[in-house]
């Protein structure tokens, strides 16, 4: 159920933020944020606001897998000129500027987000509700503010930390060092794995649960080579029961498996909604028009064309893997009506299939799609907890994991006897090809200091020309105009 949708106008007014004079109006006949947080029905309110700019364009709608592809060896920006999606562009040129509008959305987005949960954070405490509700809801709005923060200081560094709800002369804050930020991600997450549940049913289910906390926590942990702790919260997961890999890897981009066994976290989207199909405020996601074919004249299928799968990628993948015709358009597939796929219709022969519409006559112009994103799949915890277990030198231990998700697409298991070195390469073909298309690549490679070395072999259009600093971005021209007190990252 895509519960987030039934939030009020009304509580995104009050959080969207007033100035202190308006706050203080004594007026009983006005609604302000003083007496509007009096019973749980708020508190759910509040709390769904801070989930809603997980749709904005800044994260998934948009940014999350644009940035995480185009900028990775994996994609292209795809055809259409320069002119087309020149925020695209730039990250496929790594001529990356600091107003750049991926970039802009994100931070514009993500501190949104951030400022909507410090509101519920400071509210929720203070409302007479049933107190195990209470719990959950603080630590949903704790995990949220963390995954903000989380995917700012990916993308920025050392980015401003608020955790309290700001007035109109707080505005002006520096940056704060990338360290203490990531304290206060593992604080947000650990205090909501022990605040959330293991599920939930009904109109609840797409919530934030204790395994996306553990398993997000893991992944924090990995990026500071913390492997003790990754493994640990990983493994969290895996012993909780709940998850499970799909017998078909294909169901997990389908309308129908939708918030299923292996989904750990999951970004709601719907079609149809009220607010129409552009922008923050619609319900839906331009995922698959922005990576639907350019001019296929088929319908249901015609697109932008971007997200373009390079032959690197497709050549990663094992003879036999049926990962690839999930993953790739190309010559021999199938698509909507029967139709053979064109590789005309892209200048590299592919385009992505992984979350395209699979049925006729879809939406109008294709801009309202209504299938979730998985940020996080079961898949990728086991292959995180094989990763901590090997950099600890577990190797034997660790290539069950590696093994399960191979097993699942028919794939024999690893070589025995792998040194770790070679385990390590393994795991990370592994992710390459498994969570291919869903915006991990660029990140992996960053994570785990291969970006320079990877993408310098890529051709100078694509990569090639990468440099030391583009491994952050600019901090948005527009957020400096607005604080001087932000200082421009190196390079830019």
């Amino acid at each position: 159920m895509k519960f987030i949708k039934g939030l009020t106008l009304l509580a995104l007014v009050l959080i969207a933020g007033c100035s202190d004079e308006i706050l203080t109006k004594n007026s009983p006949n006005e609604v302000t944020a003083a007496n509007f947080y009096k019973n749980s029905d708020d508190a759910v309110a509040a709390v769904n606001a801070a989930y809603d700019p997980l749709q904005y364009g800044g994260l998934f709608k948009n940014s999350y897998w644009s940035i995480g592809d185009i900028a990775s060896d994996d994609a292209y920006k795809g055809d259409g000129g320069k002119s087309d999606g020149p925020a695209w562009w730039e990250f496929d040129l790594f001529d990356i500027n600091s107003t750049n509008s991926l970039l802009a959305d994100s931070w514009a987005d993500s501190y949104t987000g951030i400022y909507r949960a410090n509101i519920a954070l400071k509210e929720i405490p203070n409302i007479d509700m049933d107190s195990n509700l209470q719990g959950r809801l603080i630590g949903e709005a704790k995990f949220l503010r963390g995954f903000y923060y989380f995917w700012l200081v990916r993308l920025f560094g050392d980015v401003p930390l608020i955790t309290k709800p700001q007035k109109l002369g707080d505005l002006k804050v520096q940056r704060t060092a990338k360290s203490e930020v990531y304290n206060q991600i593992i604080k947000d997450m650990s205090e909501a794995a022990s605040a959330l549940p293991e599920t939930y049913a009904g109109s609840n289910q797409g919530r934030i649960t204790k395994g996306a906390a553990n398993a997000m926590l893991a992944k924090v942990y990995m990026w500071q080579k913390n492997w003790d702790k990754a493994a640990e919260y990983s493994k969290k997961v895996i012993d909780s029961g709940v998850y499970e890999l799909l017998d078909s890897y294909a169901d997990n981009f389908k309308e129908e498996y939708e918030n299923s066994k292996e989904s750990v976290f999951e970004v709601q989207f719907m079609k149809g909604g009220p607010n129409g199909a552009w922008g923050n405020a619609s319900d839906g996601t331009i995922q698959h028009i922005s990576i639907a074919p350019r001019n296929s004249g088929v319908a249901g299928l015609e697109g932008w064309g971007f997200d373009m799968p390079t032959q690197d990628l497709v050549d990663e993948f094992e003879s036999g893997d049926p990962r690839l015709e999930t993953t790739v358009l190309m010559q021999g597939s199938t698509i909507q009506g029967g139709k053979q796929y064109d590789p005309a219709w892209s200048s590299t022969g592919y385009n992505t299939r992984k979350y395209l519409i699979k049925r006729d006559g879809f939406i109008g112009s294709g801009s309202d799609s209504p299938v979730n994103y998985r940020v996080m799949r079961y898949s990728e915890v086991l292959l995180n907890y094989a990763e901590a277990l090997n950099e600890m030198g577990e190797t034997s231990k660790a290539k069950q994991y590696v093994d399960q998700v191979r097993e699942r697409v028919g794939l024999n298991e690893l070589q025995a006897g792998l040194s770790q070195s070679e385990f390590r390469e393994a795991v990370y073909h592994e992710r390459r090809v498994e969570l291919a298309l869903e915006g991990h690549r660029w990140w992996d490679l960053v994570r785990t200091g291969r970006a320079l070395e990877v993408m310098q072999d890529q051709p100078n259009g694509h990569g090639g020309q990468i440099q030391e600093h583009n491994l952050i971005f600019p901090i948005p021209q527009s957020e400096i105009d607005v604080n001087p007190d932000l200082s421009q990252n190196p390079g830019y």
